[in-house]
């Protein structure tokens, strides 16, 4: 009898370990990623005029900006499991016009995320430290832990600017 159930016991596995690899429904293709506006911002002196780094632009104003991805995709981020549970980790970078970050160590700024494809994956930061390299000057940083792969929407709040877009989370 169980000759007889080895292939529907095989074929049930097999789809099984399939479906835990599928994408959710619609996928990357389905996420409103945000994309390289037709008129680039153009951050204000002392910052460079563009991303220093391939395959990034500035997204936002002079009350605050960010680099994307042109792709949209955060991709390879660093992975850990803890007590909370499984997380995908990603550094963010936010300017605004006038920050430096000798006098402001550690800037008012406040992340948030959420999963397009699952409101009940939300995240929320306060975190926020400083940085400084010569090649983007002054920059506020903050670390996002992301529960899940998939379609985030990010917003992040500095005194009253607001900045929102949309990124694929990628194993």
């Amino acid at each position: 009898m169980l000759s007889k159930l080895a292939p529907c016991i095989i074929l049930t596995i097999s789809l099984a370990a399939c479906s835990q690899a599928l994408p959710e429904p619609g996928g990357l293709a389905a996420c409103p990623l945000t994309q390289p506006p037709a008129t680039h911002f153009v951050p204000p002196e002392p910052y460079p005029p563009q991303v220093p780094y391939e395959g990034f632009f500035w997204y936002g104003s002079a009350d605050l900006w960010t680099m994307l991805p042109t792709a949209g995709v955060w991709e390879n981020l660093a992975f850990h499991t803890d007590a909370d549970g499984q997380h995908y980790f990603q550094k963010v970078l936010w300017w605004r016009q006038g920050y430096d970050y000798r006098t402001e160590p550690q800037p008012v700024l406040s992340v948030s995320a959420v999963n397009l494809s699952n409101a009940n994956d939300a995240i929320q930061t306060a975190d926020t430290t400083n940085m400084y390299h010569p090649d983007i000057e002054s920059a506020m940083l903050t670390g996002l832990e992301f529960p899940s792969p998939g379609c985030w929407q990010i917003t992040a709040l500095n005194h009253s600017q607001q900045l929102r877009f949309v990124v694929w989370i990628a194993p």
